[in-house]
């Protein structure tokens, strides 16, 4: 399991890849390509969230958070999963989005940069 810490907590699982390895059947090609699929789309689908934020767009907020969440489950990687979950959810109709959002968007961030840094290495290794 690898961990990221940031400033005001504590370390935190980021990802799993044995349990992604066995949901994969021990697939570890598959698993390898997975991970560059999630560097490569990661990027673009916080750009376009952070982008559906500001101009307003719940619908394309709920999209990007919702595919960031795909991709993140596929390494077990439940920080982030539960992270792009609740920005799904409030832009799915809570009022809530306008208080929590940002600080929700920047850590969801944080952790998205962090894995994209450290899976494909860890891949490398199975």
């Amino acid at each position: 399991m690898i961990s990221v810490k940031s400033a005001n907590e504590s370390a935190q699982p980021t990802f799993n890849l044995a349990a992604a390895l066995d949901r994969l059947g021990g697939d570890k090609q598959l698993l390898r390509t997975l991970a560059q699929v999630f560097v490569e789309d990661s990027p673009v689908l916080l750009t376009k969230l952070k982008a559906a934020y500001a101009e307003g767009d719940a619908s394309r907020l709920r999209h990007a958070a919702h595919s960031i969440r795909g991709l993140a489950a596929n390494f077990n990687a439940h920080t982030i999963v539960d992270l792009a979950r609740q920005i799904e959810d409030q832009a799915a109709g809570s009022s809530e989005v306008q208080e929590t959002a940002p600080a929700n968007i920047d850590r969801l961030a944080e952790l998205v940069a962090a894995m994209s840094q450290e899976l494909p290495a860890a891949a490398r290794y199975l």
